[in-house]
């Protein structure tokens, strides 16, 4: 196994083991709530319009692809 491998499973490791270590995250009920109303809305419906999803994920892609590493 290459070295920048080993190197990013113990990273891996190492953020697992800080996620375990936190307490649940408790989401109270005024915020359940407002997650149903924005999931319930007709824009988020099973046949609304989503195309504007893949037209941000390609110009992400683009973007990312085009960025420099600066040291």
């Amino acid at each position: 196994m290459e070295a920048s491998t080993r190197e990013a499973l113990r990273q891996l490791a190492w953020a697992r083991e800080q996620v375990a270590s936190r307490p649940a995250t408790r989401l109270t009920a005024a915020y359940l709530l407002a997650v149903d109303r924005v999931e319930t809305l007709p824009e988020n419906g099973l046949r609304a319009d989503k195309t504007w999803v893949l037209r941000l994920l390609t110009a992400a892609r683009r973007l990312t692809a085009s960025a420099t590493r600066i040291r």
